[in-house]
């Protein structure tokens, strides 16, 4: 089926469109679901010859790499020992919520019945992070900020939380979700994002409902919908 699809875009029967379809559907990508999206790569390297010879694999982009290391003098200049936590100090955000669901919500590619990633291999805590991470939260118990950060967890243990429920408990933009509550080192913790805080303060201070009626649903109504992270 590859073959006759690459014979049939040689033949420019097919357009390049069609022709990543293909591959895409081959590879069980689906418009269907959000963490399986089809992947539409920048193919060609040479933009320069006016005949293309399909024969010489330099036209084409070396897709083993990652887009960065397609500028050969940048990838030569680069420090091989350097991690990815060398780019940073502090890392502080809250989009790591649409990563885990995104992890959730994974099919296996062995079995789409079955989830990619199982319990235990989503157990990392805060103290194991790649680098340090600043994560603040709002506990509607308490009626206190809840900061989780890697500076806190030797003099708090009970801030060496799973990733995942922190995570499931901040988000970049206000979601109108209920309080997550989880318990840790014998601590309880009533979460909601500081965005969605800042949003309901302001309602309720000025007496109205953070809520819209049903009606008013597709007119400006609170969708859980992030249009960065296309979390749900």
């Amino acid at each position: 089926m590859t073959e006759t699809a690459k014979e049939n875009w040689r033949r420019r029967d097919v357009t390049n469109f069609e022709y990543l379809m293909i591959l895409n559907t081959l590879a069980r990508r689906s418009y269907n679901d959000l963490t399986q999206y089809p992947v539409f790569p920048w193919v060609l390297a040479d933009h320069s010859s006016e005949v293309l010879d399909f024969n010489k694999s330099s036209i084409f982009q070396d897709l083993s790499k990652p887009v960065g290391a397609h500028d050969t003098k940048r990838f030569e200049a680069r420090d091989p020992n350097a991690d990815l936590a060398h780019f940073f100090d502090v890392i502080g955000g809250r989009g790591t919520s649409a990563l885990i669901t995104a992890m959730l919500a994974t099919p296996s590619p062995h079995d789409p019945t079955r989830a990619a990633f199982t319990p235990a291999q989503m157990d990392t805590r805060l103290s194991q992070t790649l680098s340090n991470v600043v994560i603040p939260t709002f506990d509607t118990k308490r009626q206190k900020p809840v900061i989780f950060s890697n500076y806190k967890v030797e003099k708090y243990p009970y801030c060496n939380a799973l990733m995942s429920d922190i995570s499931i408990s901040a988000s970049t933009t206000p979601t109108l979700l209920p309080p997550y509550y989880f318990q840790n080192d014998g601590v309880d913790f009533n979460l909601i994002s500081d965005a969605d805080l800042s949003m309901l303060s302001n309602d309720l201070v000025n007496g109205n409902p953070p809520y819209r009626r049903q009606k008013d649903k597709e007119f400006g109504g609170n969708h859980l919908f992030n249009p960065v992270t296309s979390a749900m």
